[in-house]
């Protein structure tokens, strides 16, 4: 209706951070705001274009899953098996000198919890997660792609951000091997915050982690870097401080572009990739104690 966004019928968002929220893609939502929308509303756009077009406007729904918990970083939070146990501190005395290290159970946590997340809402398609209107003639998923977008936990350390490469590797090999999607798609965005070039005393940090990006993404089969800087706008208004790429409708509707025609080419030039499984018709509770470390 007249002064309401766009909603699309044909695309559908399951949105976790502290709680889930699922609803047809829309502004305000994947957010804390009824007005905000990040990434995923262009991306979503993008791809559900993309799917209309290839298959002439049929049945076919697109389904993103968002993951998102502020403030965590890939050297502990989202630390993926093979990269084994970290050595960081939580805290340190400065008095003393003595520190208390992260618990074994600490390390992965979120990255144990973004694979259950993605599980459970699979496992579940047809019995809580999506609505019937898309559910009541459809009988297979196609699993079709990654997005990671992270980094500014890490830039804060340089001893995070020398081991981001690595840890990234491994991320992606380990996310592949646990929804069981060996040549799954991936696209990796720039932690591109502090724009084409980084300025002051912590510029060496964000052009180190983008060189480290870089190079994971290009170790790995079927992935590919996508540039964020370019649409930072650090002299116009800014909507949130200095912080979450200063709160920019425009930046992250460009950020959301740059996914999704990203991973559109992914999808076309290696079909083969994508994984396409039957849905389970039954309630599925899988792996709910993935959050524990073994």
């Amino acid at each position: 209706p007249p002064g309401h966004y766009v909603e699309r019928d044909d695309v559908y968002l399951y949105f976790q951070d502290y709680q889930a929220w699922q609803s047809p893609l829309k502004v305000g939502y994947g957010v804390p705001h009824k007005t905000f929308f990040g990434p995923e509303l262009e991306f979503g756009w993008v791809v559900g274009d993309d799917y209309r077009a290839v298959h002439h406007g049929d049945c076919t729904k697109t389904l993103l899953i968002k993951c998102a918990w502020g403030g965590k970083d890939l050297a502990v939070d989202f630390r993926s098996p093979s990269s084994g146990l970290g050595n960081y501190s939580k805290s340190c005395n400065e008095d003393t000198g003595t520190c208390i290290p992260y618990s074994p159970s600490e390390y992965g946590y979120y990255y144990r919890l973004m694979i259950q997340t993605v599980n459970n809402v699979l496992g579940n398609l047809t019995t809580s997660i999506l609505p019937p209107s898309y559910t009541s003639y459809i009988h297979q998923y196609e699993l079709s792609g990654f997005v990671w977008f992270q980094g500014w936990n890490d830039v804060i350390d340089q001893k995070k951000v020398k081991e981001y490469g690595s840890n990234l590797i491994h991320f992606m090999r380990d996310v592949r091997k646990d929804l069981n999607a060996p040549n799954l798609p991936m696209v990796v965005g720039e932690a591109g915050q502090a724009g084409p070039v980084p300025a002051g005393n912590k510029a060496y940090k964000h052009i180190g982690i983008r060189k480290q990006m870089r190079r994971a993404t290009r170790a790995v089969k079927y992935a590919t870097y996508v540039m964020t800087a370019p649409f930072v706008d650090k002299v116009g208004p800014s909507f949130n401080g200095n912080y979450h790429y200063y709160g920019r409708a425009d930046t992250f509707f460009y950020i959301g572009r740059g996914f999704g025609l990203a991973m559109v080419e992914l999808m076309q030039d290696f079909p083969e990739s994508t994984v396409v499984r039957n849905i389970t018709k039954q309630p599925s509770s899988i792996i709910n104690n993935a959050v524990t470390s073994s």
